[in-house]
């Protein structure tokens, strides 16, 4: 009896759920749609973008397809078939030649490359442990007095040609870079920072681009090193990707939306805070260090809208970093 009674609930229930209206349905499945994109975003932002434009870019190609061949018969007698939306067509013709031209730039380009990759094998779940106490880095007075350039540390000609290669003339517009170290991947490929700015002048301070430049030096020790894959647990990814047959390299990450700093009050100057992560990998297919006191050198400015530069990190070295922070 009791089972009986079971069915006869459930059929009851399919039976409600299926006279509800269409207009209830379908906003339950768009509330149900948009949870899931929220809580995948959150997770894993990359892959969440990727499967977004991918989705855009199939339905408007499966859209236009439509539009542009889709036929019907015509009213004339014995007139055969006609295009269903003549008028139409020109838009939809257009439209996937844009989508074909759009996906071959996307997959042509280095960066949405990388960003593809990180998305589908990189992990959503954050394997960097956070320091309980991080040490604070004098980068800037530290480096610059105690390293020479990036082309002496690789030896490189010093004739070769570095955009940023000189430490820049300090920021005389009251902007001040605090470096807050926070951790590493196991295999040192990903380290973490904390970035306190501080605005002690009057007027408003807005970031808008991450100048790096680097090196790799190879080493001579005969063992090996992997490199991780790229964990994103910062707001800001600034990715350095190593080519063995390239000395110095240099690039630059745009800040959107810009960072803006206020100036700085009675109660004294405005300050904000970032997360940055620094990552290198290989372009070759190995995405191996063939040498086990290889070493990365580089810098790092962070530009205004009016040109001037704050130093992030100048001259550093990627295992001094990640081994003596700690300490």
């Amino acid at each position: 009896m009791d089972e009986s009674n079971q069915v006869n609930n459930h059929k009851n229930w399919i039976e409600w759920i299926r006279k509800l209206p269409s207009w209830v349905k379908g906003a339950i499945g768009l509330a149900t749609l948009v949870i899931g994109f929220i809580a995948l975003f959150k997770e894993n932002p990359f892959l969440s973008i990727t499967v977004s434009i991918v989705l855009i870019f199939a339905s408007s190609f499966c859209l236009s397809m439509y539009i542009a061949f889709s036929k019907k018969k015509s009213e004339i007698l014995g007139g055969g078939y006609t295009y269903r939306f003549p008028s139409y067509r020109p838009l939809a013709l257009a439209t996937i030649v844009l989508i074909f031209a759009f996906s071959i730039i996307l997959i042509a380009l280095q960066p949405s490359r990388s960003f593809i990759t990180t998305a589908f094998t990189g992990s959503a779940t954050p394997k960097i442990p956070l320091l309980n106490s991080p040490r604070i880095l004098d980068v800037n007075v530290e480096s610059s007095t105690s390293m020479g350039s990036l082309q002496t540390l690789c030896g490189v000609d010093s004739q070769a040609g570095l955009p940023s290669g000189n430490l820049p003339t300090p920021n005389k517009n009251g902007l001040i870079c605090t470096t807050i170290y926070q951790g590493k991947s196991e295999n040192i490929s990903n380290l973490i920072f904390d970035l306190i700015l501080t605005n002690n002048s009057n007027s408003q301070k807005t970031l808008i681009k991450f100048e790096k430049s680097w090196c790799y030096y190879l080493g001579g020790a005969s063992s090996t090193g992997s490199v991780d894959v790229l964990q994103p647990v910062a707001e800001y990814i600034i990715i350095m990707p190593i080519d063995m047959l390239a000395f110095v390299e240099s690039g630059t990450d745009i800040i959107y939306p810009p960072i803006v700093i206020p100036p700085r009050s009675d109660n004294g100057p405005s300050k904000t805070s970032i997360r940055v992560q620094l990552y290198h990998h290989f372009v070759e297919p190995e995405r191996r260090h063939p040498n086990s006191d290889w070493d990365i050198y580089f810098n790092l400015n962070i530009v205004e809208d009016t040109g001037e530069q704050t130093v992030v990190f100048f001259n550093q070295s990627w295992k001094r970093l990640a081994y003596t922070s700690d300490k």
